[in-house]
């Protein structure tokens, strides 16, 4: 019960502090991010599952999935379409895919 609370707490200070969230130059992206929820495409070092971590947006304007994928991998990073982006550490990412 008290884990659980301190939880809730650390999201809900983590909401409240974090950037807006602006939508992404990269619409192009969009095909391969889908649907009504993982529509941020991003660029991370780490994925854990409900959060990953040193995310930015793609540079550039990828034209493809490979190219987005490539674009990634450059940087050492794995491209991942997020929920919610919050400033670097983004919540529930999941891989792209082709449409």
């Amino acid at each position: 019960m008290y884990a659980s609370s301190i939880i809730v707490f650390a999201l809900s200070a983590l909401t409240a502090t974090a950037t807006p969230v602006t939508p992404s130059p990269l619409l192009s992206l969009k095909a391969y991010c889908p649907g009504k929820y993982f529509v941020n495409p991003q660029c991370c070092s780490t994925n854990v599952g409900v959060a990953a971590f040193d995310c930015k947006i793609p540079t550039g304007a990828p034209s493809s999935l490979e190219d987005f994928k490539s674009t990634c991998s450059a940087e050492k990073k794995d491209a991942l379409c997020c929920l919610i982006p919050l400033g670097g550490a983004d919540l529930v990412c999941k891989e792209p895919q082709q449409i």
